[in-house]
């Protein structure tokens, strides 16, 4: 399941096979997030999708991660507070760092990087903020003043990236909300537009802004994944 490269001492990559009662949503959760894309574009940058209760790597637990074209989802349950959206923004968080990686001529880390506070540097990386206990993604007005959706939106740009990504997919009013009055993750919001409207021209603000009434699998010419053909992609419950 995971790279061999994964499995070494310094990383080493767990999973634990989610529970029974947990597939069945899991896999309706992670289809309803495919279909908010072009099929040729999750084709071309997607292969598997791997749904487990719990994840790990590096010592710490995670709810996500992602590798070249592979991605790698925890669902604890909803008990545990995974529910539909919270799954499904977990999805697009990790679909985008795969498409900033295979899309990188698209993006400009410089200009995002000015819509931040002068002398402000990210951190070592999304792990060494879990590490460190700094990894909270609530609203708080001391990071939405500097310019960050939340605190673990500082730890790296790519999570940065993400915070906004997942957010716009879910078509979240908090999100649009928090836009009107602040300039810094209205800019964020904008150079994210225009990378998505980069890899097909129908992801505008309006797109965003009519989910979940609108997806591909309804509006984009009839071109959607059939998950039966063996030809799209593989969601796996380990």
């Amino acid at each position: 399941m995971f790279p061999k490269n994964w499995r070494s001492k310094k990383i080493n990559a767990k999973a634990m096979k989610i529970s029974e009662d947990e597939i069945v949503r899991s896999l309706e959760i992670i289809k309803l997030a495919i279909q908010k894309y072009p099929a040729y574009l999750v084709r071309e940058n997607l292969t598997k999708v791997y749904i487990v209760h719990k994840l790990s790597y590096f010592g710490v637990s995670t709810s996500g991660t992602n590798s070249h074209n592979r991605i790698y989802i925890a669902n604890s349950g909803l008990s545990k507070g995974y529910t539909n959206d919270f799954v499904e923004k977990l999805f697009h968080a990790e679909f985008s760092s795969i498409l900033l990686r295979n899309h990188k001529s698209f993006f400009t880390d410089s200009s995002w990087k000015r819509i931040n506070p002068v002398n402000f540097r990210y951190g070592k990386s999304g792990v060494d903020f879990v590490k460190k206990g700094k990894a909270s993604e609530r609203f708080k007005n001391e990071f939405l003043n500097a310019g960050f959706l939340n605190q673990y939106a500082t730890s790296t740009l790519e999570n940065d990236f993400n915070s906004v990504v997942k957010r716009l997919f879910m078509n979240e009013k908090k999100l649009w909300e928090i836009a009107r009055y602040n300039k810094a993750i209205g800019q964020k919001i904008l150079l994210t537009l225009e990378f998505y409207h980069k890899l097909n021209p129908i992801f505008t603000r309006k797109y965003f802004q009519l989910l979940p009434q609108m997806s591909f699998k309804r509006h984009f010419y009839g071109d959607s994944l059939d998950f039966k053909k063996k030809s799209a992609i593989t969601i796996s419950n380990y």
